[in-house]
Parts: C-alpha cells; sequence; structure tokens
C-alpha cells in the first residue's frame, strides 16, 4: 500500500554560531511546509554557539496528503533564522528543500 500522508517536523536546531560578538544571540526562526507557516516566527529563541535549540511541542509540524501529488507538484519545505539586534537584524541564512 502506497504512503498516502506524510508528517513533517522541525524538532531543533544546531547552533554553530549564535551571531552576537559577546554572549548569546536571540534567534526568530520561520518554517512554511508547503507554503504554510508552522510554529511562531515571532517567538524569541537564546542562542549558544555549539548548542541544539529545542523547538516547542508540535506547533513546529504540519501532515501533508500525498494523494493526487506528482513531480510537478513536490512539498516545498524553507527554514529561516535571525539574529535579533537591538540595531538591526542579521539575516544568518535559510534552507529550501522539495
Amino acid at each position: 500500500m502506497p504512503v498516502t500522508r506524510i508528517k513533517i517536523t522541525f524538532k531543533r536546531v544546531f547552533v554553530l554560531d549564535s551571531g552576537d560578538l559577546l554572549g548569546t544571540g536571540e534567534w526568530k526562526m520561520a518554517a512554511k511546509i508547503d507554503g504554510q507557516t508552522v510554529g511562531n516566527p515571532n517567538q524569541e529563541f537564546e542562542a549558544r554557539g555549539n548548542e541544539w535549540i529545542n523547538l516547542p511541542g508540535g506547533g513546529w509540524s504540519r501532515e501533508i496528503d500525498l494523494l493526487g501529488r506528482d513531480t510537478e507538484n513536490p512539498v516545498e519545505i524553507e527554514f529561516k533564522v535571525k539574529d535579533i539586534d537591538l540595531i538591526s537584524d542579521d539575516d544568518l541564512g535559510e534552507a529550501r528543500m522539495t
């Protein structure tokens, strides 16, 4: 029997560099699955270099119905991170996957 549904979950993020010169960074993360936002893009997380940030609960996931989908209509996943500062925010990068 073919798979007809999948669940995609963002569980945690590894911090290579906090983005701040001193101390911890304050990060906001924006995630989309199939064009719909998951998680809370306004929530701030404390980012420490060489440590994990665990994302809370089931808000960072989405179930996708695969019936009728093919290579012309792939599932798209996007994840972006910003370091929040007093003067200006820094884009730390993004990852995309289909």
